[in-house]
């Protein structure tokens, strides 16, 4: 999978507009935003809502080719809506997408993973060049409609952004437009405790407010961090944890703080917000991709994750390289000893895990070599040849282990052994039963050397 499939799966996921060179037809190479409302992954297209850089216009296109986009890159700061039966699609039929998006859960993991880096960063007040052309005044808290000039403006500053993003080296700064929801004004400046993140709505041609409100336990003035606890006590701190529902009286608290708060200020107007990010872990995780497209992945970074107690259990049983285990807090969990483990909200485990009812654990294993050994061990291997559907393939993994098989071969694009439904379907066969993949001309020569006979 290259790095374009996976800004598709992002901007499907995330939703968001994708900033792409196309090819068409007649070769002619263009410049347009697009925002994904569906894909046929047999023939590769997309339907898009489609935005022409040069002439600001938007339609819809049925037919977008997949590998007629040379180049993409997230537009961040976008806004375009989430097409929900896509995305349930792709986790509960990933291989339906696997020629698309290889391993759809290993990459959920990473956009998590490049998510949490982004919000473990210290933000701060950055009246940038944007802001100067919105009444921030003006703004109501509601949806902010744009006229043509700013429309246009906004689009060449998010272009320019995602442009030098792109080529950036090192230290990344981020810049994002934002609704205040609670600000403490100090001598020093300006403390920004909650925002909502302001998006743009392309087809709209508005600034929409996000309904998450983001809380800056942190916040950098004039270069100095500092921290929500100079206002706030410790038991006023754990009113953090539902501001919506104690807004009112944590601003109480911080107004009777002390002589340092000048003012504290609800009024939901247009600020701009500056984020530096050391490492940025999108780039880091191209480099990870091209390893897994090329097959040159190294042993470390050959795992899957895998749900449930019971499947933890069968794999520790069986002397798989369990590497972590994070489960939801609350869950008991023993013998786990020697284990890296962490435990994190119900929420955040739920949103990680692929299945409906999820059961508390997930775990992270590494990946056994799928290449057929050159010589085979026992008598009774059983071949699928181009099984797609995870769980039958899932369940005839288990029964074959039932029945005592050596191995299982998976050739001509059977569904993904590492796929969350598989594995569950394998009930935990997938830790006992040895699993290869390979083409059928190498079959003869290393699977049936010894006259086997193919059923």
């Amino acid at each position: 999978m290259n790095s374009v499939y996976r800004n598709i799966f992002r901007a499907i996921h995330e939703g968001r507009w994708l900033s792409i060179e196309y090819r068409n037809k007649e070769q002619q190479i263009s410049r347009y935003w697009i925002g994904i409302y569906d894909l046929d992954p047999k023939k590769r297209t997309l339907k898009v809502e489609g935005m022409h850089l040069g002439k600001y216009t938007t339609q819809t296109y049925e037919t977008i080719y997949m590998d007629a986009i040379l180049s993409s890159a997230i537009v961040e700061g976008t806004y375009c809506p989430v097409n929900q039966s896509l995305v349930r699609d792709i986790y509960q039929n990933p291989h339906k997408y696997k020629s698309i998006f290889d391993h759809t859960v290993n990459l959920k993991i990473l956009n998590y993973l490049e998510s949490c880096s982004r919000m473990d960063t210290v933000p701060y007040y950055s009246d940038f060049e944007l802001i100067r052309y919105l009444d921030r005044e003006s703004f109501q808290g509601q949806d902010y409609e744009l006229s043509e000039e700013q429309f246009q403006m906004i689009v060449r500053y998010f272009q320019y952004q995602t442009a030098k993003k792109q080529g950036h080296e090192g230290k990344l700064k981020l810049q994002q437009l934002a609704m205040n929801v609670l600000s403490i004004h100090t001598s020093r400046g300006l403390y920004v405790l909650a925002y909502r993140k302001l998006q743009l709505d392309v087809r709209k041609r508005t600034l929409r407010p996000g309904e998450e409100i983001m809380i800056c336990t942190e916040y950098a003035i004039d270069g100095v961090k500092e921290h929500v606890r100079r206002f706030l006590d410790a038991e006023e701190y754990e009113l953090l944890k539902d501001f919506e529902k104690n807004q009112e009286e944590i601003k109480e608290c911080i107004k009777n703080h002390g002589k340092q708060v000048l003012e504290v200020d609800d009024m939901p107007y247009l600020i701009g917000l500056g984020m530096d990010i050391i490492l940025d872990l999108h780039k880091e995780y191209e480099a990870v991709i091209d390893m897994y497209q090329n097959q040159k992945v190294t042993v470390p970074l050959r795992a899957f994750f895998g749900e449930g107690p019971k499947l933890l259990a069968e794999a520790l049983k069986a002397g798989a390289a369990v590497e972590a285990v994070v489960t939801a807090q609350g869950v008991d969990l023993p013998g786990l000893d020697g284990l890296w483990r962490a435990e994190v909200p119900a929420e955040l485990l739920n949103s990680l895990c692929g299945t409906r009812t999820p059961q508390g654990v997930l775990f992270l294993a590494g990946m056994p070599s799928l290449a057929p050994p050159e010589r085979v061990e026992g008598g009774r291997w059983l071949i699928l040849d181009g099984l797609q559907d995870p769980g039958n393939v899932g369940a005839i993994w288990r029964t074959a282990d039932a029945l005592g098989a050596d191995g299982l071969l998976l050739v001509h694009r059977c569904a993904d052994p590492f796929s969350p439904k598989t594995v569950r379907a394998t009930m935990g066969a997938w830790f006992r039963l040895p699993v290869c993949e390979g083409e059928e001309e190498a079959l003869p020569e290393k699977i049936f050397r010894r006259g086997k006979k193919r059923i």
